[in-house]
Order: C-alpha cells, then structure tokens, then sequence
C-alpha cells in the first residue's frame, strides 16, 4: 500500500474550471468594478473598442478598457503578505484584501481569463507596473 502520497493541484484545470463558473460574461464589469471600489476608487470609467475582422459584419472582439483613480495594486509584498498585489491578481486563491473586502477570496480576476489577452497598467505610490499575458489565450 502506498504511503505518503502527497495531493497536487492541476492549476491550469483549476484556473480554467474557476473562470468558467463566471456563467455571464458581463461578470468581468461588475469584477473590474468590485476591484475598484476595494481600491478606494472614487472614479471609475470602462470604455469598449469594438473591433471588425475582415468579412466580419457584427464586431467580433471586444476590447475593454478600465480605468480608476484607486489605490493601484502593489509590486511587492507589503504589510507582512505573502505575495504582492500584483501576483495576487494573476495567482489563483491570493489575496492581499481585507476579510470584509469583496474580493478576499481571490477567485474573481479568474474572470478575465476568458479574454484572449489580459494587460495590467497600475501605478501606486508612484510606481508604475505594467503586466500582460504572454500569449493570447
């Protein structure tokens, strides 16, 4: 009999089987303005670039663009995390937020991998942080 066995998480399952329980695609809207609001944003605009392959009559990708003036998401860890607010965002189950934030949980950013490409531009405390998707998925 096998002893010692030690249990293994298939991460990109995981973060497939996660975004996929966001049944509505409009759930990355009321994500990107969850993550605003725990930012202490008090200004938040989402703008929609529709975009037309050729022989495409109905746009077929959306491009969406968020923006508020919140705290930014830090780039290294900070008040004794364990990760930065950066990796939280991109890392399944991280989070830097407070137990009575909405996003505590750190499932919600999953969402936006169901885009083709995610792009990440944060200033905070003066720092700029800009990440991307390596490859459209």
């Amino acid at each position: 009999m096998k002893t010692g066995i030690q249990p293994r998480v298939n991460t990109a399952r995981a973060f497939f089987e996660i975004a996929n329980n966001f049944s509505n695609n409009l759930e990355v809207l009321r994500e990107a303005l969850s993550n605003s609001y725990d930012a202490d944003a008090s200004e938040t605009k989402i703008t929609f670039e529709l975009i037309y392959g050729p022989g495409y009559i109905r746009a077929n990708k959306i491009i969406i663009k968020i923006e508020d003036n919140g705290k930014g998401i830090n780039s290294i860890p900070e008040n004794g995390a364990e990760c930065s607010g950066l990796e939280s965002f991109f890392n399944l189950g991280d989070s830097n937020k407070g137990e009575n934030q909405i996003g505590s949980k750190g499932h919600g950013t999953k969402i936006y991998y169901k885009s083709q490409k995610i792009t990440l531009d944060s200033w905070s405390n003066g720092n700029h942080i800009h990440a991307e998707t390596e490859d459209d998925h």
